[in-house]
């Protein structure tokens, strides 16, 4: 809702007085996009991880926006709609690794694959989905915005790749960390996921994956409402 009331009010209603403070928006993004990436990377509890992964990208929309441009506009509404599916998918599983695990705290998890193997799948394809990888929904809004803000914002733009491949980096290490390795003791031996939490977990990842496969199916109306928008505010 953030990000939506940042493209809808500020670009729509207040177009120029936006701009006027878009270099201190600037700012604000990439720190949000590096500084979350980090506190990610660095982070324990498995909770607070999905947090920043949203907070991440919550920086990328506001570097669409300080941008102005309309492939970036459209790439950040198109990452807000994936955000909505993938960050719902991490929630569900963060919560059944938790039930299951009995703790937030990553470094008491571990070798979890050999007993959580759907469990295991989901999270990693809800990881893949967070860092924008090809073919899920998050790719296509990432690499929007990013070619879309670079003309205008070309250090800024370098500096949320960074972010972006930290924030890589970090997943890449939560899935290590998780489901892999030696597996502790007091874990004993965990159930997988039940039928509910594997259709949840199974129409979400439908939704992930065709937004990344066919993402015209949105941005068609996506394009011509951003269009509308920028022409009101500029007129």
């Amino acid at each position: 809702l953030g990000g939506y009331g940042v493209i809808r009010v500020n670009l729509g209603e207040f177009q120029d007085a936006f701009h006027r403070i878009s270099g201190a928006v600037v700012v604000i993004a990439i720190v949000t996009v590096l500084w979350s990436a980090i506190a990610a990377l660095a982070q324990d509890d498995l909770r607070r991880l999905v947090g920043y992964v949203v907070m991440s990208h919550m920086g990328l929309v506001l570097l669409a926006a300080a941008s102005a441009a309309p492939v970036a506009i459209n790439g950040a509404v198109l990452l807000m709609v994936a955000d909505g599916l993938t960050a719902a998918l991490l929630v569900l599983m963060a919560a059944a690794i938790v039930e299951r695990a009995g703790t937030t705290s990553i470094r008491a998890m571990g070798g979890m694959a050999a007993h959580m193997g759907r469990g295991a799948l989901f999270w990693i394809l809800a990881a893949l989905a967070a860092i924008g990888f090809p073919g899920l929904a998050s790719f296509i809004g990432q690499f929007m915005i990013v070619v879309g803000a670079y003309p205008s914002q070309r250090i800024a733009t370098w500096i949320a790749v960074l972010g972006i491949l930290v924030l890589a980096g970090a997943m890449i290490l939560t899935v290590q960390r998780i489901f892999f390795g030696a597996t502790p003791e007091r874990l004993g031996r965990l159930r997988d996921l039940g039928t509910l939490e594997l259709f949840n977990a199974a129409a979400l990842t439908t939704f992930i994956v065709l937004l990344g496969v066919l993402p015209a199916i949105l941005m068609d109306s996506i394009n011509f409402s951003v269009l509308s928008l920028l022409s009101r505010g500029s007129g």
